[in-house]
C-alpha cells in the first residue's frame, strides 16, 4: 500500500527538513522532562528525606518523673521497668527508646589522679544514636563489647585528655568505677561535655539502684500521629510526665 511509505516520508522530512527545529523541539523535550521528573521526586519523597533529616536532631519525645523537686529519689526518678512499658511501634514504624540516669560525679583519665566534677549518664536501650545526636570523632570497634565501655562527648574527651581506647575512673560519694572509651562523640550540644556509661554503671555511682532520671523515644510520623503516641502514653502511665518537644514533634 502507498500509505505506509508515504507515512515514513512525511516523518523522515519533517525530523530532517530544519535542524534547527529539531533541536529546539528535543530540547524542550528534555527541558519538559527534567522539570516532570524534579516534580515527581518532590512529591514522592521529599517527606521522607525531611523525615529522615528531622530525626537526625534526636529525641522527640520524653517520659520524665512528675515531681523532679522532690528530696525523696523514688519521686524524683522513675522506675527502669518503665522502659519495658513501652509501645514498640508506631504507625507500624519502630520507636528507639533510651533510658538515662544522670549523675554529678567526678572523673579522672586513669594514671593522672586528678579528678573533675563531669555529668555521667547511664544509659540502656537500642539505637541511642536514634535519640542522642551527634558524629563519632574517634572509634575503636575492640573497646565497644568490653563490660565496662563508655562513650565521651569530644569537648570532656578535650577537658580530660582522653582518646578512644583510653580508661576514665569515675567516683561519686565514695562510689567508685571506672570504663573504657570507646567512642568520642561530638553532636554540638550538652551532650559534648558528658561522659556515658552503661545503666548500671550510673546507678551504683548514684547510689540508686533499679532508677532512672528520664526516657527518650525517637517517634516517626506526622504532627498528629505523635500527638496520639503521646496521649496513648500518657494514659498507659499516669504516674509519669509525657510530653513532646514541641518543635521536632511539629516539624
Amino acid at each position: 500500500m502507498p500509505f505506509t511509505p508515504m507515512f515514513w516520508r512525511i516523518v523522515r522530512r519533517l525530523l530532517t527538513a530544519n535542524y534547527g527545529r529539531l533541536f529546539v523541539i528535543l530540547l524542550a523535550m528534555g527541558a519538559g522532562a527534567a522539570v516532570t521528573a524534579a516534580l515527581l521526586n518532590l512529591q514522592m519523597d521529599a517527606k521522607r528525606r525531611l523525615t529522615t533529616e528531622f530525626r537526625a536532631l534526636g529525641a522527640n519525645v520524653i517520659v520524665a518523673p512528675r515531681d523532679t523537686s522532690s528530696s525523696d529519689p523514688n519521686a524524683a526518678t522513675l522506675d527502669q521497668a518503665l522502659l519495658t512499658q513501652l509501645p514498640a511501634e508506631n504507625d507500624g514504624k519502630r520507636v528507639p527508646a533510651v533510658a538515662f540516669l544522670y549523675v554529678i560525679g567526678e572523673v579522672s583519665k586513669a594514671g593522672t589522679l586528678h579528678y573533675e566534677p563531669a555529668v555521667i549518664a547511664g544509659t540502656q536501650g537500642q539505637s541511642l544514636a536514634d535519640v542522642r545526636p551527634g558524629r563519632r570523632t574517634e572509634y575503636s570497634a575492640a573497646d565497644e563489647n568490653n563490660a565496662n565501655s563508655c562513650e565521651v562527648g569530644a569537648k570532656a574527651a578535650a577537658q580530660f585528655n582522653v582518646h578512644a581506647g583510653d580508661t576514665l575512673l569515675l567516683r561519686n560519694y565514695g562510689n567508685e568505677s571506672s570504663c573504657r572509651i570507646y567512642s568520642v562523640v561530638a553532636s554540638g550540644g550538652a551532650d559534648d561535655t558528658q561522659v556515658f556509661t552503661n545503666l548500671a554503671t550510673a546507678q551504683s555511682l548514684a547510689g540508686f539502684p533499679g532508677r532512672i532520671s528520664l526516657i527518650q523515644l525517637s517517634v516517626t510520623g506526622t504532627p498528629d500521629s505523635i500527638n496520639r503516641f503521646v496521649a496513648d502514653l500518657s494514659q498507659r502511665i499516669p504516674a509519669s510526665d509525657v510530653h513532646g518537644i514541641k518543635q521536632l514533634a511539629e516539624a
